[in-house]
């Protein structure tokens, strides 16, 4: 679906073009991948290529106006009570999420990290399926896999009907432990994330990996959270009960906003 996309609108063909010189022949293949899905996504709800760039354009639109009031206040939408009668539907939530796989190189640099995880035995939990990218970049990866969301898009559940997908909160006081959890951009979404962080080393075995995502100075509508002092996270993170294994900063590059907003990704080992 992506040259469909970049016909229609020079935008879009200029940042793929960006997203695509960045993957190189070594990524391409994550993000024929992500078209795919894309394309599989758009055809389950009989969206055209103008249909699906006016969703994204629709969560697009609303993120500038969230990051020119952010630079010019220091505040998020949430704090500014400027989020009444703002409402966006699973689908274009969605649809955001995948097609800034292809268009914004800082996501692609997330779900690069993710598709790149290698092969491992054991039982792995999601909590925050989102649209499904996960699931998909990982369900062949683990001998079961289990995945958390309050709302699952039919698509998903069409998709990964041989998944373990719970329509709710994540419920730590399962006893069931995992290898593995995942919980990628789903912290700043919280207005507690250093509990669910202490359930989630609850439900790690020994040595258990937790791979998650934090962001700092990014003002979405529905961000609760904001993770300024990456020193103090980490730390924190240490007296919850976690070892950093890896930490990479990925930047958003803003042409017209002197934010610095960026996603660290952890990889976090269970003490």
């Amino acid at each position: 679906m992506i040259q469909e996309l970049v016909q229609i609108d020079k935008a879009v063909k200029f940042q793929y073009s960006r997203v695509l010189n960045y993957a190189g022949i070594k990524y391409k293949n994550i993000l024929d991948t992500i078209d795919a899905y894309l394309t599989e996504y758009a055809e389950f709800y009989n969206l055209s290529s103008e249909e699906t760039l006016k969703r994204y354009f629709t969560f697009v639109d609303r993120y500038v106006n969230d990051l020119e009031v952010f630079e010019n206040t220091g505040l998020f939408p949430l704090q500014m009570k400027k989020v009444n009668g703002f409402k966006i539907q699973r689908i274009t939530y969605d649809i955001f999420l995948i097609l800034s796989g292809l268009l914004q190189k800082h996501r692609f640099q997330i779900l690069k990290n993710i598709f790149q995880a290698k092969k491992s035995c054991g039982h792995c939990l999601i909590v925050g399926a989102g649209s499904g990218l996960e699931l998909l970049s990982l369900k062949d990866k683990f001998d079961s896999l289990d995945a958390y969301d309050i709302r699952i898009s039919n698509f998903c559940k069409h998709k990964f009907y041989d998944l373990n997908l719970f329509e709710k909160e994540y419920d730590a006081t399962s006893r069931k432990k995992y290898d593995a959890m995942y919980a990628i951009e789903l912290l700043e979404h919280l207005q507690s994330p250093f509990e669910i962080l202490d359930n989630f080393r609850k439900s790690l075995k020994q040595n258990g990996k937790l791979i998650i995502t934090v962001t700092k100075n990014v003002p979405q509508f529905d961000h609760f959270y904001n993770f300024s002092d990456e020193c103090d996270f980490e730390t924190k993170l240490r007296n919850i009960g976690f070892d950093i294994v890896y930490r990479e900063v990925i930047k958003h590059n803003y042409v017209f906003f002197r934010i610095d907003a960026r996603n660290v990704f952890y990889v976090l080992a269970k003490k």
